[in-house]
């Protein structure tokens, strides 16, 4: 028997206590009702059970939950893991043989292929059925060569979305090493090409109606997506039309399926189109209470980002409409300790980083008044709300970056010109037979692979690989990335100079991980009176939200204003890389940022980035053991000397 994340967060609770837990309470926390609380610790009871423990339930009293010292027939706990984690595998590969090879399967080739009896198949068949078909839209069935699925394409698609949720329910049958991200998951079985076309596209469409479609649902739609470019690349199509759905959400797909016939070569019919429209009204945003008791955090939230990028969001009657709407369910949330996947939180991280790590150092300070701690995909879709108002407001540019070649390709282009070229623009990428259908005056600038000729407009061609001669030729054609602030640049990351000296550099450092160095470095901080001892505990917190690292072998930690005494940015070089959190980092960036300099902690990261996405600068710190050397190039110099 398996939990799903429900049950196991329940389970949770219960191994968290150390006495009798009411049922309400259990409830409360994770903002469900008593009768589905009664309902699943029926089935952990089962569960537990299995593992030689028991639920004590006492009326009046609550439930507890009771372990014995060795489970069932001697065995321990991991060895059952281990069983249960082999069990599930199994059934993974019968469903994956079902749902995308649709074959007919015995159950004396399944007991052959596995080594198990037949009686074992029997049941996995048992529990495939409760997984894939909640409905009678498709069931098994069993016919003289085997047993399949057979139903409805709408039966198809929602079986399909059934195995992609157990899918991510149960990861754990991955190693840590080995834990791939959700999507990763996905590529397994739908093709690599299909999920990050689909991921691409819809997070365009996401970033550009950020209020229309209800953030928990994000994650729900891109499977649908994924589902239905998988089913209808293979031949299959929607026969019966759905009831028609609101207009603007019918236009929504018909744009969001021409892209993906535009990259992709797939076709789709009338019936494919109303389906997918009819996933869009079914998970759209729906207005709730506007309660005023939130009003206090938005203030806060506008008033702290429109005094760091000295912007005027408080004007932004949509942007405050937005935040209106989002965020009493975003702390509901919170307080309920409820993840809602955020599938793009990688690509808002890296496209627009100041952004997002300006929202991570704010939150810091208020979010401790709500008893809350947020979590990288909250401030990632929090990142998107204020990304769209720079937009409206025209104080950023949008550059269309046009390639030809593969999705890893297209990717690995606009990574490399985020890097080359940081500042606060967005950019947009597109295939050539894409550009028919687009708006091209709504764009500043155009990057291509491929030889266009679009009349008034300046392209500037580079490889798909973006050589610095590549990089060169981008500036030469005029193009300057945006900076909101009116200070004019006098010298080269001129808002560090008084924060990082040569008292804030060590070059030697030798830290065996990240764990040591924030309680060794930060004891020292402490001891130094630049910090409060509670700094030590931010770090943590941070990391929590999400690792701050990356790709480039750097990481940037800071931790909340309120806890540094003094301002200080701190640079440290590690003598050999350490495993940060998807990445293994040697140059470290702490930022010390005290609440009375808090508004300059925008111009701080945007140096700090600046020396990031230079490989020159970086590797002139990796290779220099003097610091004024180093300073030195970073205030004035020339990196390459």
């Amino acid at each position: 028997m398996l939990l799903n994340k429900r049950q196991k967060d329940i389970l949770q609770i219960l191994e968290n206590a150390k006495n009798f837990v009411t049922v309400e309470s259990i409830a409360l926390s994770c903002g469900l009702s008593r009768r589905t609380i009664y309902t699943e610790l029926n089935v952990i009871a089962d569960y537990l059970q299995s593992l030689g423990n028991s639920l004590e339930k006492k009326r009046g009293v609550g439930v507890q939950l009771v372990k014995s010292g060795q489970n069932t027939f001697g065995r321990t706990k991991k060895d059952l893991d281990l069983d249960r984690n082999v069990v599930l595998e199994r059934r993974l590969k019968i469903m994956s043989y079902l749902l995308f090879e649709e074959k007919a399967l015995t159950y004396q080739s399944l007991s052959d292929q596995f080594l198990v009896s037949k009686t074992s198949i029997a049941k996995d068949f048992e529990f495939i059925t409760s997984v894939l078909t909640e409905d009678r839209e498709i069931n098994l069935v069993g016919e003289r060569y085997g047993t399949r699925l057979a139903g409805s394409e709408v039966g198809f698609q929602k079986a399909m979305l059934r195995f992609n949720r157990f899918i991510m329910d149960h990861v754990e049958i991955y190693s840590k090493e080995m834990m791939p991200h959700h999507l990763d998951i996905l590529s397994r079985y739908y093709g690599d090409e299909i999920v990050k076309t689909c991921q691409n596209i819809f997070y365009t469409y996401i970033r550009e109606n950020i209020s229309v479609i209800t953030d928990h649902y994000v994650q729900n739609l891109l499977s649908s997506l994924i589902v239905l470019v998988y089913r209808c690349a293979k031949g299959y199509h929607h026969k019966q039309r759905p009831k028609s759905s609101e207009k603007f959400f019918e236009e929504s797909s018909i744009k969001i399926l021409e892209k993906v016939n535009l990259r992709l070569g797939i076709l789709f019919s009338t019936a494919d189109n109303l389906y997918f429209s009819r996933q869009l009204v079914l998970n759209r945003f729906e207005k709730g209470e506007n309660q005023a008791s939130f009003d206090d955090f938005t203030k806060k939230l506008l008033v702290g980002m429109s005094q760091s990028l000295k912007v005027s969001f408080l004007q932004d009657s949509k942007l405050k409409q937005q935040l209106a709407e989002h965020i009493p369910a975003m702390l509901y949330r919170l307080q309920a300790n409820v993840i809602v996947e955020n599938p793009f939180t990688d690509q808002i991280k890296r496209e627009f980083a100041l952004i997002f790590n300006l929202l991570s150092l704010l939150i810091v300070e208020i979010e401790k008044n709500y008893q809350v701690i947020f979590n990288e995909n909250e401030i990632a879709f929090l990142t998107i709300y204020f990304q769209s108002a720079i937009e409206r407001a025209k104080i950023n540019k949008r550059i269309l970056v046009v390639c030809q070649m593969g999705v890893a390709t297209s990717e690995l282009l606009v990574n490399r010109i985020k890097q080359a070229l940081p500042s606060l623009d967005t950019l947009e990428l597109s295939s050539v037979a894409e550009l028919e259908y687009m708006d091209i005056d709504k764009f500043d600038f155009i990057i291509s692979t491929v030889h266009l000729n679009i009349p008034n407009k300046d392209i500037v061609l580079v490889s798909p690989f973006l050589t610095e001669k590549d990089m060169e030729n981008i500036k030469i054609a005029g193009y300057k990335p945006s900076i909101i602030s009116n200070t004019k640049t006098a010298t080269k990351c001129h808002h560090l100079y008084n924060f990082l000296t040569e008292e804030e550099m060590i070059l030697n450092a030798a830290f065996p991980d990240k764990k040591s160095f924030f309680k060794e470095f930060g004891r020292e901080l402490v001891e130094r009176g630049i910090v409060k001892p509670a700094f030590i505990d931010d770090l943590f917190h941070r990391e929590n939200l999400g690792a701050t690292d990356l790709p480039v072998g750097v990481a940037i930690p800071h931790g909340n204003p309120q806890n540094s005494l003094k301002s200080k940015i701190f640079l440290i070089k590690n003598s050999k890389k350490i495993k940060w959190g998807d990445y293994f980092v040697d140059l470290i960036f702490v930022i010390c940022i005290s609440t009375e300099d808090r508004l300059r902690s925008k111009g701080l990261l945007s140096d700090i980035y600046n020396i990031i996405d230079c490989p020159q600068y970086l590797q002139l710190i990796r290779k220099e053991k003097s610091a004024s050397n180093v300073l030195n190039k970073l205030y004035g110099g020339n990196a390459n000397g």
